[in-house]
C-alpha cells in the first residue's frame, strides 16, 4: 500500500447516495451528484492563484536567479540596476496565507469501498460491484444526454442515451475525468497510484458523479460472512458448490423473451438487441464464434440486466421485504497542480485513459 502521506498529499472522500436492494435485483443508474468538499472546491477555484503557488513559483525563481548572480561578471549594485525588474519580482511580498487556490488539481490516486450504514464493509459476495464509471466533473464542463457508444458504454443499444460530461466549449482543458480502473470484484486489490509527476487533472473541480454497476447476491439465510449462495435461476451457469452466486453472470432468467429482434423481460420491457461483435481487429468475438453475437444463442450478459432487473426465475422471490442498504465510498489522493511557468516544466503530466471494450 502506498504512504500517500510521504509524497506530500492531501485526501478527500465522497460517498454515493444509498443503495437498497433486494436479493437479486440489479443497480445500474446515474446517481444524483455529489458536490466535493467545500475546502477542495474552494482551494481550487478557477484561476485565482494563492499563496501556496506564489511560495512555489518564488521559490524556484530564487534559486536559479542565486545561480546566475553568482556567475554575473556585473558588480551587485549594476546587477541591481541592470536587473531591476527581477529583482522586484523576486522580493515581492508574499501574499497573505489565505487557503491557496490553484485551479487545478492533481488527482494522484485513489480507493473504493462499500461500506454499510455502521461504516463495516460489505464483501463482494453480499452486494457485487461489476464495475463503475466515475467522473470529477469542473466548472468547464456540464452533464448531458449524448448517443452511447458500445466501444466505452456498457450496456449499450441503438438509440439508447447516458448521462455524460460534456465540455462547455472545445477549448476546455481538464474540465472532467473518468475513473474506472480496475473496478468490479478487482477493486479492492488492484492498485489505483500513479508514478510521481503523473495525474488525472482537473480544472476547478466541483460534483463527484457514479454510475455503478451493482448485483444484490447475499444470502439473507446465512448470517457469517462466509459465501453461501442463495437461490438462482435455472439459466444460473454456476458449477455446483461454487465459490460465487451464478447471478452475477447476469443470466438470462424465465422472465426474458426475445421478440423481434429485442430482448423484453417482466421487468424492464424490451430493448433491442445490438452487441458491439466487431471483426477483428476490433474484437475476436466473431472469428471465435462468440455465442453473444446472436439474439438466438445469447444467454447472459449485460443486455439481460439493466437497472432494476430481477435475476431471478418468475416463481423464486426469496426475502420480498428485507433490503441490503449500504453506499460505495471513494478516497481520492491530491496535489496541486503547478503548470509550466519561467521554465520550469509542470508538476504533472495529464493521464488520459483509452478504452476499448468487448463486453457484452
Amino acid at each position: 500500500v502506498t504512504d500517500y502521506a510521504s509524497r506530500s498529499m492531501n485526501y478527500f472522500d465522497v460517498w454515493s447516495p444509498e443503495i437498497s436492494t433486494r436479493y437479486g435485483e440489479v443497480f445500474w443508474t446515474m446517481m444524483d451528484p455529489v458536490a466535493l468538499p467545500p475546502d477542495v472546491v474552494e482551494q481550487f477555484k478557477d484561476g485565482e492563484m494563492g499563496s501556496e503557488y506564489s511560495n512555489i513559483t518564488m521559490h524556484r525563481q530564487h534559486r536559479r536567479r542565486r545561480r546566475h548572480c553568482r556567475r554575473c561578471r556585473y558588480r551587485r549594485r549594476r546587477y541591481r540596476r541592470h536587473h531591476h525588474h527581477h529583482l522586484n519580482a523576486l522580493h515581492r511580498p508574499l501574499l497573505p496565507s489565505s487557503p491557496p487556490r490553484q485551479g487545478t488539481i492533481a488527482i494522484t490516486g485513489y480507493e473504493m469501498d462499500q461500506l454499510d450504514g455502521d461504516g463495516n464493509s460489505i464483501p463482494y459476495n453480499r452486494a457485487y460491484n461489476h464495475h463503475y464509471m466515475a467522473y470529477i466533473v469542473g466548472e468547464g464542463a456540464d452533464m448531458a444526454m449524448v448517443d452511447c457508444h458500445a466501444s466505452h458504454d456498457h450496456g449499450c443499444y441503438e438509440g439508447k442515451k447516458v448521462l455524460r460530461p460534456v465540455p462547455k466549449s472545445e477549448n476546455e482543458q481538464f474540465s472532467n475525468t473518468f475513473f474506472s480502473e480496475g473496478n468490479g470484484g478487482e477493486s479492492r486489490k488492484s492498485f489505483h497510484g500513479y508514478p510521481n509527476g503523473y495525474a488525472q487533472l482537473i480544472s476547478s473541480p466541483k460534483e463527484f458523479h457514479l454510475e455503478p454497476m451493482q448485483i444484490d447476491t447475499w444470502n439473507r439465510d446465512n448470517p457469517s460472512l462466509e459465501f453461501v449462495a442463495g437461490p438462482e435461476p435455472a439459466a444460473s451457469q454456476a458449477p455446483p458448490g461454487a465459490s460465487y452466486s451464478g447471478i452475477l453472470e447476469c443470466p438470462c432468467t424465465d422472465r426474458i423473451s426475445k421478440v423481434n429482434g429485442s430482448i423484453c423481460s417482466d421487468d424492464f420491457g424490451c430493448l433491442p438487441f445490438n452487441l458491439a461483435c466487431l471483426e477483428e481487429p476490433g474484437s475476436t468475438l466473431i472469428s471465435n464464434g462468440n455465442k453473444i453475437c446472436n439474439l438466438d444463442t445469447y444467454n447472459g450478459g449485460q443486455q439481460c440486466c439493466p437497472h432494476q432487473s430481477i435475476l431471478l426465475d418468475r416463481d423464486q422471490n426469496p426475502w420480498p421485504d428485507v433490503k441490503q442498504t449500504y453506499r460505495l465510498k471513494f478516497r481520492f489522493y491530491y496535489q496541486a497542480y503547478v503548470p509550466t511557468a519561467d521554465r520550469v516544466s509542470a508538476s504533472h503530466q495529464d493521464l488520459r485513459r483509452l478504452y476499448w471494450q468487448t463486453e457484452a
